[in-house]
């Protein structure tokens, strides 16, 4: 058997294979002229822009450290960013509201305490004018009564003793009823009484209401007695005269109290802690409002009620709005202990100085002495 065929079809695979390498080269070769055109045929200066060619969104897909890592914090989008900073600047807000509603809770939830402010002289600047005028008058008074005494004038004597006696009268009154040292004085305590006191002050009902007084003025005589000395004759002589007055004659009052269901007292808690070691002069002031619109519409009727069943009893008529709370006081003093009270600190004391016309530099005195502070007692009321 021959084996030339065998040898033959060698031949053509060589030539099958060596044809088939020649294509593949010719293959790798167009490729590599591919490869090698490829860049110059894009961009010749920057190559690395040939995302660019295929997908604008490629460019938005591959962060910005793909082209220059020189800066790799742009590898995060800007747009990427800001919504980051909005996030947070967000989540900052909700977190800043969330405690401004949480210190709202708790100041609704906790009572509001007050930091009272002090002073160091009162409202009226410490002058007592009032006083220091009636004052100088007594002086004077005595003065002339004193010299009248030593010359022997009995006319001096019987004016000036009148004037005297005119201004001590005015003085104890003004020392009873107008004296806010007179009743700071009454109602002085330690810090523990007076709070004591305010808190009972705050559980009263307050009573609110109206009060009337109708009167008329009438004409009427009197005989006016008068005695003078005569120096011709040495003498002193009466005489009389007849002069007409007008006196008020009252004919009518009445009181009455509106009457509402309920109420809250809305003051704020005072803070003591400031005056623990002071003497504090302190002013209470009071005043009360409608709870809502149905409360102010029946106060309304029941005023307009009021008004028109007294406006025509008498020629005229004064109304007072009434406001009324239990234990209530003006006035109070707050000591820090009775044993470091000034001696000199007693209505006792306050009152002998009044009498020998020291009224007004013991006020100066007192004020010294004193921290000035003012709280305000508020009532709501419901119908």
């Amino acid at each position: 058997m021959e084996d030339k065929p065998l040898l033959e079809k060698s031949n053509e695979t060589e030539i099958i294979i060596e044809e088939q390498n020649k294509f593949i080269n010719n293959n790798n070769a167009n490729s590599n002229l591919y490869q090698q055109q490829q860049p110059i045929y894009y961009n010749n200066q920057q190559p690395q822009q040939q995302p660019i060619y295929y997908n604008n969104q490629l460019q938005q897909a591959v962060p910005p450290i793909y082209y220059n890592q020189q800066q790799p914090q742009q590898a995060v989008p800007p747009v990427f960013m800001n919504q980051n900073e909005q996030y947070q600047q967000q989540q900052q807000q909700v977190y800043s509201m969330n405690n401004n509603n949480n210190n709202n809770n708790n100041n609704n939830l906790n009572s509001n305490y007050e930091q009272i402010e002090m002073k160091g002289t009162n409202e009226k600047g410490g002058k007592h004018c009032a006083s220091l005028i009636i004052s100088l008058i007594g002086i004077g008074s005595f003065i002339g009564l004193i010299v009248s005494i030593a010359i022997g004038s009995s006319v001096g004597i019987g004016v000036c003793a009148t004037i005297v006696a005119i201004v001590e009268i005015a003085l104890i009154i003004e020392l009873c009823c107008f004296s806010s040292t007179m009743k700071s004085l009454k109602n002085k305590g330690t810090i523990e009484e007076q709070i004591t006191l305010v808190d009972r002050i705050r559980e009263q009902k307050p009573k609110i209401g109206m009060h009337v007084e109708c009167y008329h003025y009438e004409m009427r005589t009197r005989t006016v007695t008068s005695t003078t000395y005569n120096s011709q004759t040495g003498k002193h002589e009466t005489t009389f005269r007849t002069e007409t007055y007008q006196e008020k004659v009252v004919t009518h009052t009445e009181t009455k109290y509106f009457q509402f269901k309920t109420f809250t007292d809305t003051s704020a808690n005072i803070d003591f802690s400031s005056m623990s070691e002071l003497t504090v002069k302190l002013t209470l002031t009071k005043e009360w409002n409608h709870g809502d619109s149905k409360t102010e519409k029946k106060y309304q009727k029941f005023e307009k009620k009021f008004r028109q069943q007294n406006q025509n009893r008498d020629t005229h008529c004064d109304f007072i709005h009434l406001f009324e709370v239990d234990h209530f006081q003006p006035y109070l003093l707050i000591i820090p202990h009775p044993s470091k009270l000034p001696f000199a600190m007693k209505r006792s004391f306050f009152v002998f100085a009044t009498l020998l016309f020291f009224s007004w530099p013991y006020r100066l005195w007192f004020d010294s002495q004193c921290r000035f502070a003012t709280f305000q007692i508020k009532k709501t009321i419901f119908y």
